[in-house]
């Protein structure tokens, strides 16, 4: 039989609330799916202050969260005073002022409002060059394994998880080009079913990729890996691992600014993982939800930034905020950044960037430093004053945001430095390179 624990209700909002227990001996805070009959007709909490439930575990935002359900009162508990409020007017900037818990004047924020879209182009503009070195890559790892663009369609033809969007991509690719000066690129067979009709059967395999969404992009790229890793060189296996392991994580920010929502709140907000009251209960990796989506040494940067912090901590600087020892402010902001879905997509997007000016080739490095420090994301020696160096006074946006890519580029802020560190921790890291 489940067990039923019992805690304390911290607050209740339209559809969740939020509580306090112990569970194993450690103190956690657990949210709650606040179902309609929950509420009576003045919009207030039924169940009270104190409650017994059950728990299970859901998947939310890239993380296992421990959830309650099943709120029943105690007998002692006190009436819940907060009354509900049900008429919320949506406003996407509204997420500033939760994150921040402050309120913003229609001025400040048309000011925000211009600020995200310098971030999101500079997001879109880099994301984008990262997908092209990506592309790039798969070719020159096809081509140092003698495969050519033909047989590695056929491979992908024939596995399952590609076959219906390579054949999807290869049909749209003969609609695009058709007629065009593209198509000599392009070789045809004919259609089994239509002796009047082809099908593209090879073409260029940069082309094909081209056609590809970052989804199907991260397939190919793991495909490609598994297949052909052993016969590159140290430097190019792990830059081609890096890829593999953290392309996929940078789709959260691609997505968040492509459709124009806000993604700062989300990456400086430290419980944007609903799982961050459960998992943080403890410092220790170890204390996790699930192995396979909380363990956050899987994490394949995981040793470099424990390492780091660990460094930075130190020499004094000390990135998790907490009165604890080198070692225990490493831990806690690593573990702290990984199971946040926004950071680590932040920090995986800054850190497959150096890879690819450390790994691959640097022209742009100076160009992405200047950009960096010019949209407010990063704070360096050339970078000019925006609206997030001094909002909020108490600890403004770019300290934040600065904090969380801090052990890249502090330490190890060159593409020669990054290159040792990250190559280094690699020997440590619990997921390996050569599996």
């Amino acid at each position: 039989m489940a067990k039923r624990y019992v805690g304390e209700v911290i607050y209740v909002k339209k559809n969740y609330g939020f509580l306090s227990t112990i569970i194993d001996n450690f103190k956690v805070r657990l949210f709650f799916v606040v179902k309609p009959e929950m509420i009576d007709n003045k919009n207030y909490f039924i169940s009270g202050n104190k409650v017994t439930f059950l728990t299970r575990n859901i998947t939310l935002r890239g993380t296992n969260v421990v959830s309650a359900y099943d709120i029943k009162p105690c007998e002692d508990s006190k009436k819940f005073c907060n009354k509900i409020d049900n008429y919320i007017k949506y406003d996407r900037f509204k997420e500033y002022e939760n994150v921040l818990e402050c309120d913003i004047d229609d001025e400040f924020k048309d000011k925000l409002i211009n600020q995200e879209k310098k971030v999101a182009l500079f997001f879109m503009n880099w994301i984008l060059f990262i997908e092209e070195k990506t592309k790039d890559i798969i070719e020159e790892v096809l081509k140092t394994n003698d495969v050519d663009s033909s047989l590695f369609i056929n491979i992908l033809i024939n596995e399952k998880k590609t076959k219906k969007f390579i054949l999807d991509s290869l049909d749209r690719m003969k609609k695009n080009t058709m007629f065009r000066n593209e198509s000599d690129y392009i070789t045809y067979k004919l259609k089994e079913n239509d002796p009047n009709d082809v099908e593209v059967c090879n073409a260029p395999i940069l082309m094909l990729l081209d056609q590809l969404t970052i989804n199907e992009l991260c397939t190919i790229v793991e495909i490609c890996y598994n297949k052909y890793h052993n016969n590159l060189s140290r430097d190019f296996k792990a830059l081609f691992f890096y890829i593999k392991n953290l392309l996929p994580d940078i789709i959260f920010i691609r997505n968040k600014v492509a459709h124009g929502n806000c993604v700062i709140p989300s990456i400086i907000d430290d419980t944007f993982s609903p799982s961050y009251f459960y998992e943080m209960a403890s410092i220790m990796p170890n204390w996790n939800s699930n192995e396979n989506l909380n363990d956050v040494e899987r994490y394949v940067p995981f040793e470099f930034i424990r390492y780091q912090a660990r460094s930075l901590a130190k020499g004094g600087i000390n990135l998790a905020g907490i009165d604890a020892g080198p070692l225990g402010i490493g831990l806690f902001f690593t573990k702290s950044l990984v199971i946040n879905q926004a950071k680590k997509s932040y920090f995986s997007f800054a850190f497959l960037i150096m890879c690819i000016f450390s790994y691959w080739e640097d022209d742009y490095f100076d160009d992405f430093m200047d950009e960096i420090g010019y949209v407010g994301l990063l704070i360096t020696d050339e970078s000019p004053e925006t609206i997030y160096s001094s909002f909020p006074k108490k600890q403004p946006i770019r300290i934040k945001l600065s904090r969380i890519l801090a052990p890249i580029f502090i330490y190890a802020g060159t593409p020669e430095l990054f290159k040792s560190f990250s190559s280094i921790s690699l020997n440590f890291s619990k997921t390996k390179i050569d599996n």
